[in-house]
Parts: C-alpha cells; sequence; structure tokens
C-alpha cells in the first residue's frame, strides 16, 4: 500500500482488471447466469438431481442453457421502439392503469395519432394500422 504524501497515486492501491467479468463483485472465472439460464437450471437440477458442475458436463443441458442466455440477452432497441416506449410510459402514468388496461390503449392510440399529426406520416408504428 502506497503512503500518501509526494508522488502518491491513487491507482496504485486499486486493481483494475485487463479481461474477464464485467461484475466486480464476482471472481474471476465465476460465470454468472442471466434470468432465464438459471431458471432452466434450477429446472434441470430438480429434475435431474445433479449439481452444476455435472450438469454443465452433459452436452444436451449444456444446449439448453446456451439457448436459454441467448434468448435472455435484451435486444438492442431502434428509435421508433424507444419512442414508443416512452409514450406508452407517458400514457399509463398519467393514467396510473396498467398498460394492458383498454383505456390506456385507447388513450396510446390517441397519443400516437398527434404524433403522427406533429412529425408525419414517418412516424409509423408497425402495431397500428390507420
Amino acid at each position: 500500500m502506497a503512503i500518501i504524501g509526494e508522488g502518491y497515486n491513487p491507482c496504485e492501491d486499486y486493481h483494475f482488471p485487463e479481461f474477464g467479468s464485467k461484475n466486480y463483485s464476482a471472481p474471476r472465472g465465476v460465470h454468472i447466469m442471466n434470468k432465464d439460464e438459471s431458471k432452466v437450471m434450477r429446472k434441470l437440477k430438480s429434475q435431474t438431481g445433479l449439481s452444476e458442475e455435472e450438469i454443465r458436463k452433459v452436452k444436451k443441458y449444456r444446449v439448453m442453457l446456451s439457448e436459454a442466455q441467448k434468448s435472455g440477452e435484451k435486444q438492442k432497441r431502434n428509435g421508433q421502439e424507444k419512442l414508443e416506449a416512452a409514450l406508452m410510459k407517458r400514457v399509463t402514468k398519467r393514467l396510473k392503469l396498467p398498460k394492458e388496461h383498454p383505456i390506456v390503449q385507447l388513450e396510446y392510440a390517441k397519443a400516437v395519432k398527434e404524433q403522427v399529426k406533429k412529425h408525419g406520416p414517418g412516424w409509423v408504428l408497425r402495431r397500428y394500422i390507420w
């Protein structure tokens, strides 16, 4: 540990990992499962009675875990999807109802029509046909 004084560099005390997990609380080499992957792992553990290490050795189970990991990744949203989400969030906050509610759906459709009037026909939603 460096002593505070002349020529002290605070970065000398902290280890910056060059590669590995972005999760600093996890030790190096430990795989952190996402939600879908851990769900499949729990299901496999209860069905087979095997431990996590034994499950990962079987190819069939590895493929299942890999598919669950890929399906659980968040897809990047484009600008249109971000606008849709922001519009829905604005409507649900104002009405204080869930997005599945019929009143919210009607208000959302009205808000979309206003956006189309405001921004022109380029602002088109995939789910609604005018």
